[in-house]
């Protein structure tokens, strides 16, 4: 993770290196490189397990699912990063990153997917 938990001290070289990181030309640099290889996903940045306890925290409850929180969350991310790519795109990438993981391939059709999205907690969003 590249943010320091909320609360957490931050010493003075941590924190120039994060606001480095965070300038606009880096990051647009680092998502061009993450949607070159198609890996363009949030887990780059929080881990599934960051935001599934973060969701603890928040008391919101979800069930494991293929399109968990963390999940539909990273692929929102990248489907608006992409200049909002239609939720089937969404899918077929998705597809090919659990091919890679050796993982079966879910419905091509996008409406499981957009239903996920609608159920994303505004809370979580403006936390993360």
């Amino acid at each position: 993770m590249i943010l320091p938990r909320r609360g957490e001290t931050v010493d003075s070289d941590r924190r120039s290196k994060i606001r480095e990181s965070l300038q606009p030309p880096v990051v647009q640099q680092r998502i061009e490189q993450l949607m070159a290889t198609d890996q363009m996903r949030l887990s780059k940045i929080f881990t599934d397990q960051d935001i599934h306890q973060l969701c603890e925290e928040l008391k919101i409850g979800f069930r494991e699912r293929d399109y968990t929180p963390a999940v539909t969350l990273g692929l929102f991310v990248a489907q608006m990063l992409s200049r909002g790519d239609a939720c089937s795109t969404v899918t077929t990438r998705f597809n090919r990153e659990r091919k890679r993981e050796g993982l079966p391939a879910l419905s091509e059709d996008g409406s499981t997917y957009c239903k996920a999205r609608a159920r994303l907690p505004v809370e979580l969003i403006n936390t993360l």
